[in-house]
């Protein structure tokens, strides 16, 4: 067992086998890592898109994995399948890589939908993340926002990802 999710593993199969793939959940989130980027402001129009921008560097000397993604928004967006944002996660090896996506949200009805003030929208749908998710020691994590069509005013708020050891 070389790695954490390894001993979790372990140590679950062996002392929590009545509890099963809850108890699994319960003991990865002991090491669970969140990642955290402000959107400041909403956009200016419609049309105004997010350059990439670093949100963070993975500090730990062991790799993680990108478990789960979230937008909370400040306040209302109408989801739209013309005119829409793409909210994408991506994420380089730390040695000048370009980077590459992991999760994209998009704000059209048959996406993320609509948002309310202060309800979180979660990628759930699995066709959402890429099939690599895996964060190198040293490895950071981008967020580009796009605007296919005329566009959506992305409002303020937090984009959360959560990490857990590999």
């Amino acid at each position: 067992m070389s790695n954490a999710g390894d001993i979790l593993k372990k140590w679950v199969g062996t002392s929590g086998l009545d509890l099963g793939q809850e108890a699994l959940d319960g003991a990865y989130g002991l090491l669970a890592k969140e990642a955290v980027f402000v959107k400041a402001a909403a956009d200016g129009a419609a049309s105004t898109a997010t350059a990439s921008t670093k949100m963070w560097t993975n500090p730990y000397p062991f790799t993680l994995r990108v478990a789960r993604v979230l937008y909370q928004p400040d306040s209302t967006l109408t989801a739209d399948n013309t005119n829409y944002a793409n909210i994408i996660l991506s994420k380089d090896d730390g040695a000048d890589s370009a980077p590459a996506a992991v999760c994209t949200m998009n704000t059209q009805i048959t996406g993320t939908g609509n948002f309310a003030t202060d309800i979180s929208k979660v990628a759930t749908d699995p066709t959402m993340y890429a099939a690599d998710r895996i964060l190198a020691v040293g490895g950071n994590l981008w967020i580009t926002i796009t605007k296919p069509g005329s566009g959506v005013v992305v409002p303020a708020g937090r984009l959360v990802v959560m990490l857990y050891p590999v």
